[in-house]
């Protein structure tokens, strides 16, 4: 058995603590076992590079101790911790890369002890360990990665609107589920998919399930966060001299990248202090989609939603076609709250709602990229957008001729909240706000001329004006392409909208 150990104390690079090393790993070794020990960390965060340049371990450290295995071979029916990556462990020089928040200008002292050995790895518990693997072997960031999971499986067949949450954690990063515990409890709330998002970590294995489960990434950095929906390969950890989620040109190659392998890059709680997206130099071509609704058992969030639904109507003035999505964030156990007074964190609360042919994750993903998508934190919703005698879906473009609108929109509403309202936006502005009708039946007509730019929203209001639902726009005649535009140009004005100070 072959062994190495390394302790210091990680360098502060701006408010993180990182940290490099490196191993020599002898050749014909069957498995590696790392442990890592932090003090005074937050959520410090490990990640095993090896000599060809692949990533092979990932941790975000909640377990500090805990044996954290890499097989060179995953047996027929074994189990596999959801942060490793099996396959054959090449000889040479391996990487070690290591991370935390910064205190005080120093970050937090580390210890590491790495192990290999031949034959059968160490039986030892490893914390939600799974048994189906989404991967047989290694891949270097950029390549395809999810050899063994099936992005064209049909889960059902038929033209509906599937139910889905799109930002998820389990015990692989900083949540108190387990992959079997977050599937039973979506099933539960009637989701027919689920994208599981753990903090720069992409999942390698899940557990049996009749949730479709795809996989994700929260891409999480000192200055926000952005899910990467139907990842399909692991990012470089390193850019230059600093991590990559730390540079923003690094962040805008890498979006540019994931949306170009056909993956959705949603900002996440886009204006919720002290999570809210800062790269504010970020270009708005890299955004695909905003998370207007996150967590409603946070209390920041009402006013965090309002501010997201301003920033939203702010990328459509400027001509972006950005989708508003919704996701739970849920990290907690159903029977725990943040305080006592505080409502529990649901599993698909709220739910996204994705029009599609059929329920596969290739489907899901691209009907999210289309903007197919409604979000509900319960009324189920019947959108319809009727132009020419033809009905047309959230999303589409009413005029791909260049020509005039005549536009009758339609939207039913059933368990909606007891009293409500139904808003209208065009444009972002309020063109008709009206009480919920007990018929749940809306409808509002519009006259849109020729070359002339229009898009148009509906919300579902409660009684005391909280959104609880809403509809992706349709549109008309927007500039293709649109002008440059900044993140925080679309910010700015939307924080100026909303009364907020800048911070």
């Amino acid at each position: 058995m072959w062994s190495s150990r390394a302790e210091g104390r990680l360098g502060a690079k701006g408010g993180l603590g990182v940290g490099r090393l490196v191993f020599e790993l002898p050749p014909g070794m069957d498995w590696l076992r790392v442990r890592a020990h932090f003090a005074g960390a937050d959520l410090p965060n490990l990640y095993a590079v090896d000599s060809e340049g692949a990533t092979r371990l990932q941790w975000w450290g909640l377990r500090l101790g805990e044996p954290l295995i890499v097989p060179a071979r995953l047996d027929e029916g074994a189990s596999l911790w959801p942060g490793a990556v099996p396959g054959s462990l090449p000889a040479g020089g391996w990487h070690l890369l290591l991370a935390d928040v910064a205190r005080h200008g120093e970050g937090p002292r580390y210890r590491v002890e790495v192990t290999a050995g031949t034959g059968a790895p160490p039986d030892e518990p490893q914390t939600d360990a799974r048994p189906v693997a989404w991967l047989s072997g290694a891949a270097r960031p950029g390549e395809p990665a999810y050899d063994r999971y099936g992005w064209e499986h049909a889960a059902a067949a038929g033209a509906r609107w599937y139910r889905g949450d799109l930002h998820l954690h389990t015990l692989l990063s900083d949540s108190r589920l387990s992959a079997d515990l977050l599937s039973r409890l979506a099933l539960e709330r009637g989701l027919d998919f689920a994208v599981i998002t753990e903090h720069n970590t992409l999942t390698t294995a899940w557990v049996p399930t009749s949730l479709m489960v795809i996989p994700g990434v929260e891409l999480t950095s000192t200055r926000g966060h952005v899910n990467v929906l139907g990842v399909r390969s692991f990012p470089p950890l390193w850019y230059g001299e600093a991590p990559t989620l730390e540079s923003e040109a690094a962040i805008d190659r890498l979006l540019a990248a994931y949306a170009a392998e056909g993956a959705v890059c949603s900002v996440n709680h886009p204006l919720l202090k002290p999570w809210r997206w800062e790269w504010e130099g970020l270009s708005l071509a890299r955004v695909q989609a905003i998370e207007v609704l996150n967590d409603p058992s946070y209390p920041a969030n009402a006013a965090a939603t309002r501010g997201a639904l301003a920033l939203w109507d702010e990328m459509w003035r400027f001509g972006y076609r950005v989708w508003g999505v919704g996701g739970s964030d849920v990290h907690l156990l159903p029977e725990e709250r943040r305080a006592p007074d505080e409502p529990p964190q649901v599993v698909g609360d709220p739910t996204t709602c994705v029009w599609a042919e059929a329920l596969t994750p290739a489907g899901m993903v691209e009907g999210i990229r289309r903007g197919r998508v409604y979000v509900t934190r319960g009324p189920a919703l019947a959108p319809e957008a009727v132009v020419g005698g033809e009905r047309r879906l959230p999303g589409e473009d009413l005029a791909p001729d260049g020509g005039p609108v005549e536009l009758e929109y339609s939207l039913r509403v059933e368990e909606g909240p007891g009293e409500g309202w139904v808003r209208w936006v065009e444009n972002g502005e309020e063109v008709a706000l009206e009480p919920l009708s007990a018929r749940g039946r809306h409808s509002l007509r519009r006259r849109w001329p020729a070359g002339v730019y229009r898009w148009l929203r509906v919300e579902v209001l409660d009684g005391r004006g909280g959104l609880v639902a809403f509809v992706n726009p349709v549109y008309a005649h927007a500039p293709s392409p649109p002008p440059e535009r900044r993140w925080g140009e679309a910010a700015v004005r939307a924080r100026h909208g909303a009364g907020e100070e800048r911070a």
